[in-house]
């Protein structure tokens, strides 16, 4: 989240929907790319310091664009590669549990410009 600034809008929201992904996975909250988002559009914009109707083009451009589909506070994946390039998703910094990662892996797949090499556990 240090770097938002740097992003455009669209990069940024789906960064944020790459990363509630993953995380979600991990803690065993989500599935396959597909998870509850209880968040309002105002809530997901003070994330990632957009205003609301911008937050809602930017969600309707993914959705446009096939990479999610939303059903009330549900978002499911439909590319989740594309998705991840669009939101310059890098998972390492995440710093998760290596012994989570077999799971994330087979259900989301990591960039291709992410390591083979098992996600870091934190110091």
């Amino acid at each position: 989240m240090l770097n938002i600034g740097r992003r455009d809008a669209r990069t940024r929201i789906a960064h944020l929907l790459c990363e509630f992904a993953l995380r979600l996975e991990v803690a065993e909250l989500g599935r396959q790319g597909s998870y509850e988002l209880p968040l309002t559009q105002e809530q997901l914009g003070d994330a990632v310091s957009l205003t609301p109707v911008y937050v809602n083009r930017m969600l309707m451009s993914l959705a446009a664009d096939g990479l999610i589909s939303r059903n009330k506070h549900t978002i499911s994946i439909g590319n989740w590669k594309k998705l991840a390039e669009v939101g310059d998703f890098d998972p390492r910094y995440l710093h998760l549990r290596q012994a989570a990662e077999s799971s994330v892996t087979t259900t989301l797949p990591i960039t291709s410009r992410a390591p083979s090499a098992a996600i870091a556990s934190p110091p």
